[in-house]
């Protein structure tokens, strides 16, 4: 659907007070045994004789159903060939066994879960990186704890590891609230019996070249940006970093389908929205920048429904400035993720095997229910190249554990979506030469390939991370300072 930003903005449709009742809990779901839903306005769909999914009349469903067995998707599902190729495999999938069921979903990228009913049972898998979140406690699962019923907080846990909400998170499956634990990305959860799987990955990645694997990131990020611009009205955040441009880069042939923009605050001049006008100068692109003006206390409430006080780092701050750009069909293309290609979590240039110290540093005094959470999830881990067992980590920890809470709360303006959430695209990644990772240059290259033009465009230089050797709670003051600096890594 063609779009442009002016078009776009007129069309937006920002979240008011009068639309409080409307908007709570926008987007999200929950799977219980309630005869009714959470909220009046909510619809749902009956999944066997005990349990229900209930959601908000703007969550995306798509379903499929064959004798004994229903599928449903949630969220922004991206596959090759696009929502008509989805729509034609989902009764297959229904139809056949239950083992097919991963091996489908090791070709579905994007932000969503899939759930599988049948008579005795309802199991949910998660996306390749967690992006849409889920929690379980309380005889429920829910995108958000806000659904699981009263929350009761953790208190040993809140002793142990004082959360600060700067740029704190919960690792593995854990969270504050007692009873209440998180779904791991690409792990399956039988929801009757309670009990969970990985069912991803149960391999190695293959070992490919350089140039190959540039080749084919390129046309798998391609595919995933038109599979999302088929879905909705596509907005295409950009900055001065990596991550972005390859968005850009990979959004060249459906331009007249993606309006572009930047996040600024108040009065701020950065390196962010500088490199970004040179990018829409060079590639004529339909840019905005979009001034984010504090946001007032009922819509940062709405928000804070949303996460339970999980969310982290300075998207809280910007809200005021999203709200500019909200509707019921708008979905957000962002970076998240793209940092997979540059080693992020590798404690040296080829390690040789993995060391809990790599995923403590995150976590200075590290407490004992920090630790006990790494080395659940490590425990699921198949036997992998160390490599490749730090990407995962980086991909479901840090990113899926970091993130995914405030792509949920993000949901009360659009739906948001990474092209690197993608099973592909980390094997080609972790099946890529070490020191093409090492050394960043994949991002780099990515943009060489899709739009060579866009690659004469300087970068914002890194920040340091300086704040890594302060105390924790000093940290986290120092990290809200930092991210008001210019420069985007």
């Amino acid at each position: 659907m063609s779009c442009t930003v002016d078009r776009l903005l007129s069309a937006a449709r920002p979240v008011s007070p009068e639309d409080v009742n409307a908007v709570r809990l926008r987007r999200q779901w929950v799977i219980s045994r309630d005869a009714a839903p959470p909220l009046p306005s909510w619809r749902g769909v009956e999944l066997n004789g005990r349990y229900s999914l209930w959601h908000h009349p703007e969550t995306r469903l798509m379903r499929a159903s064959a004798p004994g067995s229903l599928l449903l998707v949630i969220g922004v599902p991206l596959v090759e060939g696009g929502l008509s190729a989805l729509r034609d495999e989902l009764p297959r999938v229904a139809a056949g066994p239950m083992e097919g069921i991963a091996a489908f979903l090791h070709g579905v990228a994007g932000t969503y879960v899939l759930l599988h009913a049948t008579a005795s049972e309802v199991t949910l898998y998660t996306d390749p990186a967690g992006m849409l979140a889920a929690f379980r406690g309380h005889g429920r699962v829910a995108s958000t704890p806000s659904l699981l019923g009263p929350l009761e907080r953790d208190t040993r846990l809140d002793a142990a590891f004082p959360f600060q909400p700067g740029n704190d998170w919960y690792p593995g499956d854990l969270t504050p609230f007692v009873g209440v634990r998180a779904v791991s990305a690409n792990h399956a959860l039988a929801i009757e019996a309670d009990t969970s799987w990985r069912f991803w990955p149960v391999e190695e990645s293959p070992r490919i070249g350089h140039r190959e694997a540039v080749e084919r990131l390129a046309s798998v990020l391609r595919r995933n940006v038109a599979a999302t611009t088929e879905q909705g009205v596509a907005l295409c955040s950009v900055t001065g970093g990596k991550d972005s441009r390859v968005n850009v880069a990979a959004s060249r042939e459906h331009l007249d389908e993606v309006a572009f923009f930047t996040l600024r605050r108040e009065e701020e001049a950065t390196c962010d929205v500088e490199v970004a006008t040179e990018l829409a100068r060079t590639g004529a692109l339909d840019h905005r920048v979009v001034t984010a003006s504090p946001p007032p206390a009922w819509l940062t409430a709405l928000y804070d429904e949303m996460t339970q006080g999980l969310s982290i780092g300075a998207r809280r701050e910007v809200i005021g400035g999203v709200n500019q750009l909200a509707g019921p069909d708008r979905i957000h293309i962002n970076g998240l993720l793209g940092e997979l290609a540059q080693a992020r979590y590798w404690p040296s240039r080829n390690p040789s095997e993995v060391h809990s110290r790599v995923f403590r540093k995150n976590f200075l005094d590290s407490p004992p229910p920090v630790a006990s959470a790494f080395e659940r999830w490590l425990a699921s881990v198949p036997d992998l190249a160390p490599t490749t067992t730090y990407s995962l980590l980086f991909l479901e920890q840090r990113a899926a554990r970091h993130s995914s809470i405030g792509e949920t709360a993000s949901t009360l303006f659009f739906d948001g979506v990474t092209p690197f959430c993608s099973r592909e695209v980390f094997e080609l990644i972790c099946g890529s030469p070490a020191a093409s990772q090492v050394q960043g240059r994949i991002p780099l290259d990515l943009v060489e390939e899709m739009w060579p033009e866009l690659a004469k465009v300087p970068y914002c230089r890194p920040r340091r991370r300086w704040t890594r050797h302060l105390p924790r709670r000093v940290r986290s003051v120092a990290n809200t300072v930092s991210s008001h600096l210019p420069g985007r890594s």
